[in-house]
């Protein structure tokens, strides 16, 4: 692997030296595309050259090899796309290219490192289709293979950042990448689980992100013992582990009674707790499982708003209008209260009234 390099600074460096130039489309050819078919969507792409042609000023990106032939960096839909319709529509395909020539961004004489460098550039603010999480892995992976081992330089390059703590600025995202880093680097049957997970869900397979940890931690300490193919004891307990079913994975944990929950119930601050240890407890009636899922399912949405409003909004105009709302909503129920009182008030003095009477 060559020595340690900014995944940032060599995509800068290979800005200029591209050459704009008219190649052949039967010269062109696509390989470890890191689109995954979800996020390919061939046929919009082709229905959309069908409506709008092909726009020149949208090149693809080549890397020319000395055979001739060229490798498509950037661009794999738009090709993918365009392949599909000189098969299936040549009538179409001599409408829309009657040179039979594509405008491109042509390289010369690059690195796989370079290209793995221009192929993944998929951030979301440069890329009307973004990738979906397979995708990103791959494309981190290509990254990592080519010897780009700064964690904050590839979440930038894809486009994940996190909001700091202390200072409120955006940074990237490295504990997000780290995770992706290690997976990198576990076996190719680990990746294929992993990949049954992120692309077909969670009832595909028992492995999540959160156990790459531990997969990665005993991977290594086998490595140095000499396993390094997967087979190690460490690992090889670790990976058997993590692929059981959730509720399997209990086993040894001491289970909580309903004597214990129902206490804990009474000392918990939060209602909706209370009312789950209850019900865990078989200490309520009046509440059920169905009530609280739908309470949890109404907070959640709750809050996925508010962090949209948030968010478009920014962090002032957001304070702002939250401090509003409450300051409206304390002098709301401070009316409602004091309102109350004096009808409190009229109806004991009718009372007194009618006694008197």
């Amino acid at each position: 692997m060559d020595q340690l390099k900014s995944v940032l600074s060599d995509g800068q460096a290979l800005l200029a030296a591209g050459i704009g130039s008219l190649v052949a489309i039967v010269q062109c050819f696509r390989r470890d595309n890191v689109r995954t078919a979800q996020t390919l969507q061939i046929p919009q792409m082709v229905a959309s050259l069908r409506r709008h042609g092909y726009k020149p000023n949208h090149p693809i990106v080549v890397s020319a090899k000395k055979d001739g032939t060229l490798l498509v960096l950037c661009g794999n839909r738009r090709m993918e796309a365009v392949e599909t319709i000189l098969a299936n529509e040549p009538e179409l395909f001599a409408k829309l290219f009657p040179t039979g020539m594509i405008p491109a961004i042509v390289y010369n004489d690059l690195t796989d490192g370079q290209e793995a460098v221009l192929r993944c550039d998929h951030s979301e603010d440069e890329d009307r289709v973004g990738l979906d999480d397979w995708g990103y892995f791959l494309a981190i992976r290509q990254l990592v293979r080519a010897g780009y081992d700064s964690q904050a330089d590839i979440a930038a390059k894809i486009g994940w950042f996190k909001k700091d703590a202390k200072s409120g600025e955006l940074v990237p995202n490295r504990s997000k990448v780290q995770q992706r880093v290690n997976l990198c680097q576990l076996p190719a049957f680990v990746q294929a689980e992993f990949e049954l997970f992120v692309t077909k869900g969670a009832g595909a397979s028992n492995v999540r992100w959160s156990d790459v940890a531990t997969l990665f931690k005993e991977f290594n300490a086998d490595y140095k013992a000499g396993h390094i193919d997967g087979n190690g004891p460490a690992f090889r307990a670790a990976w058997d582990e993590c692929r059981k079913a959730p509720e399997a994975r209990l086993v040894g944990v001491k289970p909580i009674t309903p004597a214990d929950m129902e206490k804990r119930s009474k000392i918990v601050g939060s209602g909706t707790l209370r009312n789950v240890l209850a019900v865990c407890a078989g200490a309520t009636d009046s509440v059920t499982l169905n009530d609280l899922d739908a309470k949890m399912v109404e907070a959640e949405t709750a809050v996925a708003v508010l962090s949209e409003i948030a968010e478009y909004l920014g962090e002032t105009d957001f304070a702002t209008l939250t401090t509003k709302a409450h300051n409206a909503a304390v002098a709301k129920l401070s009316k409602a209260k004091a309102k109350s009182t004096e009808e409190l008030e009229a109806e004991e003095n009718a009372a007194l009234a009618e006694c008197a009477s």
